[in-house]
Parts: structure tokens; sequence; C-alpha cells
């Protein structure tokens, strides 16, 4: 079992233990599967948007997710910094991906 599939497994799961409930505005994983091609996972998602932003703003690229989980190929970007913003039914989340 990978690390990235065991995360998976403990986001997806609701329950806690004793006090401890996991906060679900955090149940977002972004893995790089390359240099240039990442797998966000959103816990708890059946779907969510993505949109890729350069550092001025302006929209790269956009993806739908149809279940909980999509690739997203910056193949053909240049080297740099990127706003990833994922939104579902009940999260909206920021991250930033560096493309090399």
């Amino acid at each position: 079992v990978s690390v990235f599939n065991g995360l998976k497994k403990v986001l997806n799961d609701v329950t806690g233990i004793g006090e401890i409930v996991a906060n679900p505005s955090e149940k977002i994983l972004l893995q790089p599967l390359g240099e240039k091609v990442f797998e966000v996972f959103v816990a708890g998602e059946n779907g969510f948007d993505v949109s890729v932003c350069d550092m001025s703003g302006r929209v790269v690229k956009r993806q739908n997710a149809v279940n909980s989980s999509c690739v997203i190929d910056m193949n053909g970007f240049g080297n740099g910094i990127y706003i990833l913003t994922a939104q579902g039914e009940n999260l909206l989340h920021t991250s930033r991906i560096v493309v090399k």
C-alpha cells in the first residue's frame, strides 16, 4: 500500500478516534506523478472542478473531475509557480504547484 493510497483511505473515513476528528476543509491531496503531472484527490467529493492560474491570475487550464480524483497534465506549460483551485459541492481549496 502506497503512502498516497493510505492517506486517501484515512481522508475518506469520516469517523474520528476519541476526540480526534478530521477537519473536512483539509480533505485534499496533491501528489506529483512526474515533473509536470499531478494527481488531485478530494475526499468526500463525487466530482469537482479544477482550475489552474498563472501568477498573473490568468486561467491557463480547466478540468472537471467525475469522481474523487483527477490527473492534471501541465506538459506544454512553462516552468514556474501556478495556483490550483479545486471546487466541489463541499470544498473550495487553493494550492500552489511548481512546474519544473
